[in-house]
């Protein structure tokens, strides 16, 4: 599984040509407030804060969004680099027989990792 985290001090958050690529390839909406998010059957998920200056916050550390294929697909599509935002360094960090483990995103400050009880990746 591949899931995205921040590798700086400030937040998670992702750049202007992200936003393009989840509305224009991935059918992602925009929603109330310029918030952007994944519509399906379930209704409305995986919120962004989005203005015109590009920036974007997500509180949403879980793995269920941080792993979401349409996120990371568009991250590893455009660069790691252009797709960071404002005050992100992103990285895509894969971890094999994720199944057989509970992990939970963790930070610092706004630098996060990617952990288990007994182990830490990132």
């Amino acid at each position: 599984m591949k899931i995205v985290l921040n590798k700086c001090y400030g937040g998670f958050g992702v750049s202007t040509e992200v936003f393009k690529y989840l509305i224009e390839k991935k059918n992602w909406v925009v929603g109330e407030n310029g918030k952007i998010c994944e519509s399906d059957a379930l209704g409305e998920r995986y919120y962004f804060n989005y203005d015109m200056a590009g920036i974007s916050i997500c509180h949403c550390s879980n793995i269920e969004f941080r792993s979401n294929p349409d996120l990371v697909e568009a991250i590893e599509h455009i660069g790691v680099d252009k797709a960071s935002g404002a005050c992100s360094k992103l990285e895509i960090v894969y971890v094999p027989d994720w199944k057989e483990i509970e992990l939970e995103i963790t930070d610092y400050d706004g630098l996060e990792k990617l952990q288990e009880v007994s182990k830490c990746w990132g």
